[in-house]
C-alpha cells in the first residue's frame, strides 16, 4: 500500500501486524489513514466488539465509535444477553438482641445490565431479542420504558427502579475497584 507521493510502501501483512498490536483507540484512528485502510479495517473495527462482552469500558467505546446497522445492533444485543454476567453486591447490617451486637452480611446477585443499557440507547427493537429468562425480559422492558430523550434523564429514571440495581449510581459491587459505572 502506497501512503504518499514519496513511494513509501507497506504490504498487507505488515499493515495487519501493526494494526493487530495497536491499542483499541488507535485502531479506530488507523482506519482513517487513507481510503484503502478505511475499506480494509472498518469491518475489522466493527468485529472488535465481539472481544469485549466482559469489559464494559471497551465495549462502550467500540459501540460508540462504529456505525452499526440495525441487524448488527440486534446481533450484538443477542450476544449481550447470551453472555450476561451476574454481579454480587454485599449488603451488611447490624442489629442488637439481648444486649449482643450482631453483624450480618449477605450477597445479593444482579444481572450486569450495563451492556444491554448501551444497546437499548442505540434504538434496538427489544421485541426481536431472544431472551429466555423471564426476569431478564422484564428488566429489558423496564429499561426501554424508562428511556428518555437524554442519557442523563434515562439514568435518573432508572435509579428509581429496584430491579435495575446494577445500573444505579450507588451500586457497590463486590469487586468495586474494577467496576465502571454507567454515565
Amino acid at each position: 500500500m502506497e501512503f504518499t507521493n514519496k513511494k513509501i510502501y507497506l504490504n498487507e501483512n505488515i499493515l495487519y501486524k501493526i494494526y493487530k498490536y495497536l491499542p483499541l483507540n488507535d485502531k479506530f484512528k488507523f482506519k482513517l489513514i487513507n481510503k484503502l485502510t478505511y475499506i480494509e479495517y472498518n469491518n475489522h473495527n466493527k468485529k472488535l466488539i465481539n472481544n469485549y462482552y466482559h469489559d464494559y469500558k471497551e465495549f462502550k467505546e467500540c459501540l460508540n465509535k462504529n456505525n452499526y446497522t440495525k441487524n448488527e445492533i440486534l446481533d450484538i444485543g443477542n450476544k449481550c444477553i447470551k453472555y450476561i454476567d451476574k454481579v454480587a453486591e454485599e449488603r451488611s447490617g447490624s442489629f442488637q438482641t439481648y444486649g449482643i451486637n450482631f453483624v450480618m452480611s449477605q450477597f445479593n446477585f444482579y444481572y450486569d445490565l450495563r451492556y444491554i443499557f448501551e444497546i437499548i440507547m442505540k434504538e434496538i427493537d427489544i421485541n426481536k431479542l431472544i431472551i429466555k429468562q423471564e426476569i431478564l425480559k422484564e428488566a429489558v422492558k423496564t429499561i426501554k420504558k424508562r428511556k428518555y430523550l437524554s442519557r442523563s434523564e434515562t439514568l435518573w429514571k432508572i435509579s428509581n427502579e429496584p430491579g435495575l440495581r446494577s445500573l444505579h449510581w450507588n451500586f457497590k459491587p463486590k469487586n468495586s475497584d474494577e467496576w465502571v459505572y454507567v454515565k
